[in-house]
């Protein structure tokens, strides 16, 4: 199981392919991707018209992060295996990530501490020592055709959790 300071150094170290799957959640993945490929063309397809309810990918705004209809936060269906208070959410945007050699642009960077401070600190009440997020490479994601960022919340209430997930207005 992976702590919460521990996926800190992780992430800090930019060491994601550090994180894993409990054995159960692993294979209820491999299950899904099996299942999405048959049913749905593949998990982009399922993501993307039956988790999000996205009728198409063309982004409202052509900036990262500036529209409501750009933006969904859901579960991570297969999260890492975080101790038990930690929660696995996934941001998904219409607007490609801003990436460079170095990962997330400094300006992409800006802009998603901007969102994370704005919506889970000041309208959500998180406390920012209990947030995180990260993207993980392109080579490590299994959506890559959907732009998405990690956020993991510590010690929060199921009631603050369900509040952002059934939010949907994020700017």
């Amino acid at each position: 199981m992976i702590e919460w300071n521990e996926a800190l150094d992780i992430i800090s170290k930019q060491e994601l392919s550090r994180f894993y799957r409990s054995p159960e959640i692993a294979e209820k993945y491999a299950q899904a991707k099996v299942h999405d490929d048959e049913n749905y063309g593949g998990l982009a397809n399922y993501v993307a018209y039956k988790q999000l309810k996205w009728d198409n990918l063309d982004p409202a705004n052509p900036e990262f992060l500036k529209s409501n209809k750009d933006i969904k936060i859901t579960r991570n269906r297969y999260p890492y295996y975080f101790e038990e208070d930690v929660v696995h959410l996934v941001v998904w945007t219409k607007v490609p990530i801003p990436s460079d050699s170095n990962g997330v642009t400094t300006e992409a960077r800006k802009t998603i501490n901007e969102f994370i401070d704005s919506y889970f600190v000041k309208k959500h009440g998180i406390a920012r020592e209990n947030l995180a997020w990260f993207k993980n490479p392109v080579i490590l994601q299994t959506i890559p055709s959907i732009a998405h960022f990690h956020v993991l919340v510590r010690g929060s209430t199921h009631q603050k959790i369900e509040a952002i997930l059934n939010d949907s207005v994020y700017i």
